[in-house]
């Protein structure tokens, strides 16, 4: 997977509004941790492996 790590600017900021740290952890963050398509794990060697699915569930992007 390519990754740009030369041109990317990545900005850290504390949001101190509950109602939006609410949000971004239930609605957002569960989103991204609900994919099983494009999810990866890093191993301790620094290679990546597809995140393991349960038996019977479809490799699938799911958006809530």
């Amino acid at each position: 997977m390519y990754r740009n790590l030369s041109n990317r600017v990545e900005v850290l900021t504390p949001i101190k509004d509950q109602k939006l740290k609410t949000h971004l952890r239930d609605v957002v963050l569960s989103a991204y941790l609900e994919d099983n398509l494009n999810a990866r794990c890093l191993l301790s060697d620094g290679a990546y492996e597809f995140v393991q699915i349960a038996e019977g569930e479809k490799r699938d992007l799911i958006v809530s």
